[in-house]
Parts: structure tokens; C-alpha cells; sequence
């Protein structure tokens, strides 16, 4: 319950910063509250993986934002005491920039598209954020991942072109480690404190 709190913290102060510095930035947070939502049409031509000019400004901000935002809840160099940052020992699995498409053109050729634009966001914001990959799981391994789901996971009809352009976007969805019962969640706790 503790992580799925401070997840939604983590959402609404990169959200809020975004709209702060951008504008016109399209961002919401998704119904689940478990991941920030680009629309694709605001990042992207239609049919391409290249970031449009003032967009890719965005997307090189927000990869600084998400690192500010996870540096107590990740293994990494900056924090010296987790204990005052983060008492209850909660950890992020995974911060995992997600490519959808709408449902035009075919599978293979949406899948390729999804993850092109997935990949693109991920080197944006590696372009102006050299220790991207620095920030470690529990597990030691970086939290940031990419993946391309092309027309698989829809939010809204593909029958109409409001709809078509609503899947077309980036999601950058933050996962938390869910310990499986209060002694596993008192192990990573103890450990985090003696170890990191």
C-alpha cells in the first residue's frame, strides 16, 4: 500500500513539473495511476519514430525528472542515508517507457513502430541524462527498460481517428517491488538499510 502511494507522488510531481516548464505538454497520468501517458500524436508524426522538435525537449527533461524522482528508491551513487528519504524501504522494479500504436497498418509493422518510438524516447533522455542506466533495482539491474506493444493494448476504440490517436503514444510506467508478506517486506527494509 506504502508503494502504491508513493508511486502516484512520483506521477503527479514529474506531471506537475512537466506542465510546469512545458506549456502545451500532453501528459496524464493513466486511470490505473501506475504510468505517465503521451499521446503520440503530440511527440510524433503519424507513422514516424522521430521526436518532433519541441517535443524532444520534453522527453530529454523528463528523463532528468524521473531520476530526481526515483534516486531514494533505486540503488544508486547519489543517496548517501535512505533512511531519512525512505523509511519504508520501497523500491522500484522497473521505470519501463512503453510504445503503442492505434490499429492502422499491420502487426509486425506497428510492433516495429511502437518500440522504434519507445527507443527514441530512451535515448532522448540518456542524451541529456548520462547515468540513465546507473539507477539499479533490488536486483542490481537498471530500472529503465524499453518495449514496443504496437496495437496490443488499446485505451480507446480504434474505430475513430479521436480514438486512433489516443493509442498512439508513450506511456513511462513505474513499477514497484511488491513484496509477497510483511517478512519479505521487513527483509528488503533491513536490507536497504544495512546495504545500500
Amino acid at each position: 500500500a506504502a508503494a502504491k502511494i508513493q508511486r502516484e507522488r512520483i506521477l503527479n510531481a514529474i506531471k506537475s513539473k512537466l506542465e510546469l516548464e512545458f506549456e502545451n505538454v500532453m501528459v496524464e497520468i493513466s486511470p490505473e495511476g501506475d504510468a505517465l501517458r503521451f499521446k503520440g500524436d503530440g511527440l510524433f508524426a503519424v507513422n514516424s519514430s522521430t521526436l518532433k522538435n519541441k517535443e524532444r525537449a520534453v522527453v530529454e527533461r523528463l528523463g532528468s525528472l524521473i531520476t530526481d524522482a526515483i534516486t531514494c528508491y533505486t540503488i544508486n551513487q547519489r543517496i548517501k542515508s535512505y533512511s531519512v528519504c525512505n523509511p519504508d524501504g520501497i523500491i522500484v522494479k522497473a521505470v519501463q517507457i512503453e510504445g503503442h500504436t492505434d490499429s492502422d497498418g499491420g502487426d509486425l509493422k506497428n510492433l516495429r513502430l511502437s518500440t522504434d518510438r519507445a527507443n527514441s524516447s530512451f535515448i532522448a533522455m540518456q542524451s541529456k541524462n548520462d547515468d540513465l542506466l546507473s539507477f539499479l533495482n533490488f536486483r542490481k539491474q537498471p530500472v529503465i527498460s524499453v518495449a514496443g506493444y504496437g496495437k496490443m493494448r488499446p485505451v480507446a476504440s480504434n474505430k475513430s481517428s479521436e480514438g486512433r490517436s489516443e493509442n498512439r503514444r508513450i506511456d513511462i510506467r513505474l513499477i514497484m517491488y511488491a513484496p509477497v508478506d510483511s517478512e519479505s517486506a521487513r527483509d528488503i527494509k533491513r536490507e536497504i538499510s544495512e546495504r545500500l
